[in-house]
């Protein structure tokens, strides 16, 4: 997961580790440093993407992972934004899905059995 809240990733996490024990959430908070453990090799099942974050936006995070040829990454953009446009220019960049933020601990659960099932039956 890239994003700046902690907060989100706590929330996430707790709500995965009810639906199943082997998916593991990780946190990167710092988008370029997301990019060099991409550009290293690592390969997460599904990245989660924030949209609005300090530095590197989401949608440069896409246009890096594009410019530096990194192969075959399912991307779903996790946002707070609802904006029409917005979706159209992550799947437009290279996103796989375009979710908004739940508002309760109900949608996160929701989100959570989503990421479960994506990573069951990836969908490059």
């Amino acid at each position: 997961m890239v994003d700046d809240s902690q907060f989100e990733a706590d929330i996430l996490s707790h709500a995965l580790s009810k639906v199943s024990d082997s998916v593991k959430l990780v946190l990167q908070q710092d988008a370029e440093a997301a990019l060099g453990r991409l550009e290293a090799g690592e390969r997460p099942h599904l990245l989660l993407l924030d949209l609005r974050m300090p530095l590197i936006d989401g949608f440069q995070f896409m246009e890096q992972i594009q410019a530096r040829s990194i192969p075959d990454l399912p991307i779903v953009v996790l946002t707070s934004s609802t904006d029409d446009d917005d979706r159209r220019r992550s799947l437009d960049a290279g996103a796989t899905d375009f979710r908004t933020k739940p508002a309760s601990l109900d949608g996160y659960r929701e989100l959570a059995r989503y990421i479960v099932e994506r990573i069951a039956t990836p969908q490059i």
